[in-house]
């Protein structure tokens, strides 16, 4: 603190960021900065700009919701794969090619949304007439693999699950066969830059000393 260190750095990361990127994150923040607090926060869609636009958090890892305001630094940092999946009993996981639109449309959908309700935030990948919304990767992934739903999540995420056959991958004639790639970016207020322990987080991000690889 006497040489004007921040007592603590609060950072608010997307549900989708890959969890090593996070962990590898604050591994190398913990070895630097020992005496520093590291307050981690997670959100989806554009909470995760609201908590850096309101000053609680100096630090954001975001997607592109919300992210692209003009008070905000936002550089790109990854990509996020993004796989559609469900359980091997779901209807659409026995479908012998892939699923139309008109098919995907009669089945539930989870989907990720704000914790707080709110007008303006779009919905991102909803094909389905009828939704379910959860706030977090880990209630979607379990809902999804109990056969109740189907849903995108990252392939970081359902990896185990898809070796082992507790979820499989879903083909879609709407998305094509190439997954979708969710961009992730570093956002800092312009007016108001984190101090010297935030600062060497963010460039640490951005000069890839914390493993970067697509989640």
């Amino acid at each position: 603190m006497s040489d004007g260190l921040e007592h603590e750095v609060s950072v608010v990361v997307d549900a989708i960021a890959p969890a090593q990127l996070i962990v590898e994150m604050c591994r190398r923040f913990q070895a630097r900065f020992p005496a520093i607090t590291l307050r981690i926060h997670t959100e989806v869609l554009d909470s995760v700009a609201e908590l850096v636009l309101s000053g609680a958090c100096q630090l954001g890892i975001a997607g592109p919701v919300g992210s692209d305001v003009p008070t905000l630094t936002r550089r790109f940092l990854t990509e996020v794969t993004m796989i559609p999946v469900a359980a091997p009993t779901h209807p659409l996981a026995s479908a012998a090619a892939p699923a139309t639109s008109l098919d995907v449309r009669s089945h539930v959908q989870v989907v990720i949304s704000r914790r707080a309700t709110g007008e303006g935030t779009p919905d991102i990948g909803v094909l389905a007439d009828h939704t379910w919304r959860v706030a977090d990767t880990a209630t979607k992934l379990a809902l999804i693999r109990a056969g109740l739903g189907w849903g995108n999540l990252p392939c970081s995420l359902v990896e185990p699950d898809l070796r082992s056959g507790a979820l499989v991958r879903l083909a879609l004639d709407e998305w094509g066969p190439s997954p979708v790639r969710a961009p992730l970016y570093t956002i800092t207020r312009s007016d108001s830059p984190p101090g010297r322990a935030g600062q060497w987080l963010l460039q640490s991000l951005q000069d890839g000393d914390v493993p970067l690889s697509p989640g």
